[in-house]
């Protein structure tokens, strides 16, 4: 039923807003550690996700605005993840480079691989131009997608890891004269 189909849309669309936010929290939570005011911020603000997805699940599954208000709204709340990355990028010490590339490269593979899902779903590819490969093997973009999801959900926990091993080799002394002798 139709009810039913919305109920479950709604469910699932919620699913992707809360992946969306635990794919940045760690982000927001370990790179802004020797700042606590700019945690605070970007922690606070990866958490306002969870209710704007809610009403992006809410709307989601109407019939004629649903497909572009899901579409637009998780790639806006996904670009949310992109203030504290560039933000800790920029703002990180140089004698400490070293170490946020190394902890840093990860979640950007992490953001490209979203990327790569997100442009075949938009994009329909692969069944927009080979229909009839796809009617019968039934690997559709939306397939593509949530193999991408499922990819980046792993490199998320090996990023996890990897930043439970960078933090004991920050020196938030360095961090924080850093930032004072920068303003």
């Amino acid at each position: 039923s139709r009810q039913c189909h919305d109920a479950l849309l709604s469910c699932d669309l919620f699913g992707i807003t809360m992946n969306i936010a635990s794919s940045m929290l760690p982000i927001a939570y370990y790179g802004f550690s020797c700042s606590p005011n700019y945690q605070f911020i970007y922690v606070s603000m990866v958490s306002s996700i969870i209710p704007l997805g809610l009403l992006i699940s809410f709307f989601g599954s109407d019939l004629i605005w649903g497909k572009i208000s899901r579409t637009a709204g998780f790639i806006i709340l996904s670009c949310l993840g992109l203030i504290p990355f560039c933000h800790m990028l920029l703002s990180a010490p140089p004698s400490m480079y070293p170490l946020y590339f190394d902890a840093m490269i990860g979640w950007f593979w992490l953001g490209m691989v979203y990327a790569v899902g997100v442009m075949f779903y938009i994009l329909k590819f692969p069944e927009k131009h080979f229909p009839n490969f796809t009617e019968s093997t039934y690997f559709v973009s939306h397939t593509i997608w949530h193999l991408s999801v499922t990819t980046a959900v792993f490199l998320g926990i090996k990023q996890l890891v990897v930043m439970r091993e960078f933090m004991p080799n920050i020196d938030c002394k360095v961090w924080n004269e850093y930032q004072e002798s920068s303003w």
